[in-house]
């Protein structure tokens, strides 16, 4: 079931995809950026405005337009702002009481959300888990000392009991096992959705 509303919501996402990029973009760039989708997006997720706007890249290309390539670029500054859920709250976690707070939490969660940021090798920077209207950012630097970093790896034991949704997952993974031994186990039980999202699109690799 998870799956199949994780497969609408991107369906609902790529068809808005043309309406959001388009008033964005110069029409030289977002012609380029219609071709380009056109050649991997699965035919049912290709909306209207895509393909006008792919054909009239075929029609510079025609006419020995300058800008006749599909190799695009978009600034970042141009992508449209993402904000968090109206009402999701983010608390930045790097104390014993504020792991106290986030496992008496994480407990009573159906299903979360896991990512990391780190530097090093080895290492680990933040520990990012995102509940139904809360997202929680646990400090993982080893300058915290063995007591919180101890708390903190009971509290990602309880954290990964639950249903846990990860996106390219691979990395993270490796980290977090480095990180608290004993998470090795449940993390092989991490939904990552990064290779349903490719299957869906036809994206073999």
């Amino acid at each position: 079931l998870r799956a199949q509303n994780f497969t609408s919501n991107f369906e609902r996402l790529a068809q808005t995809f043309s309406t959001c990029v388009a008033g964005r973009l110069s029409e030289n760039a977002w012609c380029a950026v219609a071709a380009d989708a056109l050649t991997w997006l699965p035919r049912d997720l290709q909306s209207d405005q895509l393909k006008e706007a792919a054909d009239r890249a075929v029609e510079r290309r025609a006419k020995g337009s300058q800008h006749a390539s599909q190799e695009w670029s978009v600034e970042l500054a141009d992508l449209p702002p993402y904000n968090l859920p109206h009402g999701t709250t983010t608390i930045w976690v790097d104390s014993l009481e504020g792991l106290d707070d986030f496992s008496k939490r994480i407990v009573e969660a159906d299903a979360v959300g896991i990512d990391t940021e780190f530097g090093g090798a080895q290492s680990l920077a933040v520990i990012q888990i995102a509940l139904q209207d809360v997202c929680y950012l646990l400090d993982a630097r080893a300058c915290l000392g063995e007591s919180y970093l101890g708390r903190l790896g009971s509290a990602l034991e309880l954290a990964f009991q639950q249903t846990v949704f990860g996106w390219s997952f691979r990395e993270d993974s490796r980290r977090l096992a480095c990180f608290h031994e004993p998470l090795q186990q449940p993390l092989q039980r991490v939904n990552d959705l990064q290779p349903l999202a490719r299957r869906r699109l036809g994206l073999l690799q």
